[in-house]
């Protein structure tokens, strides 16, 4: 009975848009999707991708996506880019004063860059093949993203695909990794030194030297499915998402030193369900996810780590 209970004050919790301790909902909800959450430099706003048409099932149906910026403090949001197109996966410039994003419509995808006041939308690159996850490094002006290959057959997820750098002038574009398997979601270090990523392989989760070019295998034999990594703030581990029951995924952290795993955040009657897309504020505090490719959650994190 105390375990019934507790299921039906979890569910009324989620209904109400709140949660157990440490754990807080944050999407202003609606008939729409909220994705690819981005911490600003300063850990005070929080980019994120808003689609309105959905397939529940398949997820976004149409290319109709918009970049939103949120008051991490207040939740207060306001819209950056208003276009019958996709508009996503934000990503933020060292100083805070840009945002880097993908567009895609139908003359094909490019790479873009975007004032944070909306005054300035220019084109980075016209992606000569489907380009994805922009990602700008925390100390300078590289810009690190996923691009299919031109041999590819077709420009699904199994398509080969190799990550490049570009300046954020547009200039100097050349590519980061060599190979035929595909590769997604590149995310920085936090000295801007490293580039850690996923890649089709025994060991998927893989660290590049953005310098030489050097490659650092990590193991996860215990968790199905990892995926969407990301440097802790000291750079001393890596998170990920993995499935750890039924009800989806759950936030882990390997200890790059001894490859050891462990969960990284508590839950109750495993609440929030399907924990995705994480990304820790440069200050340690907050954790942002979202939950089945549509909620956003934070979660504080001296209240909600795992013990």
């Amino acid at each position: 009975m105390g375990k019934h209970w507790r299921l039906i004050g979890v569910m009324l919790l989620g209904l109400a848009g709140c949660g157990p301790e440490g754990y807080t909902r944050i999407d202003p909800g609606g008939q729409y999707v909220y994705a690819n959450s981005a911490w600003s430099p300063d850990s005070q706003q929080i980019a994120y991708t808003r689609c309105e048409l959905y397939d529940q099932e398949k997820g976004r149906k149409v290319p109709s996506c918009e970049l939103f910026i949120m008051n991490a403090a207040t939740h207060d949001t306001r819209q950056l880019t208003h276009n019958d197109v996709y508009d996503g996966q934000p990503t933020w410039s060292s100083d805070g004063q840009h945002i880097a994003y993908r567009r895609e419509e139908a003359g094909g995808d490019s790479l873009r860059i975007i004032s944070v006041d909306g005054s300035t939308d220019v084109e980075l690159l016209a992606c000569p093949r489907q380009c994805h996850t922009p990602a700008w490094s925390p100390i300078g002006d590289l810009i690190a993203f996923q691009m299919i290959e031109a041999n590819a057959v077709d420009t699904t997820n199994e398509a080969p695909s190799n990550l490049y750098l570009i300046r954020s002038d547009g200039s100097e574009l050349r590519p980061l990794t060599q190979g035929t398997q595909p590769v997604w979601r590149p995310r920085w270090s936090p000295d801007g030194q490293q580039i850690v990523f996923r890649r089709v392989a025994d060991q998927p989760i893989r660290v590049i030297d953005v310098a030489t070019g050097k490659e650092t295998a990590y193991a996860t034999p215990d968790a199905r499915g990892p995926d969407e990594p990301i440097f802790t703030p000291d750079g001393s581990g890596i998170v990920f998402a993995a499935y750890a029951s039924a009800r989806g995924q759950r936030l882990y952290r390997l200890n790059r030193a001894d490859g050891s795993i462990e969960l990284l955040l508590s839950a109750v009657e495993d609440y929030p369900p399907d924990m995705k897309e994480p990304d820790w504020s440069p200050d340690g505090k907050l954790i942002v996810f979202s939950a089945f490719y549509e909620k956003l959650y934070t979660a504080n994190w001296e209240q909600t780590r795992a013990q």
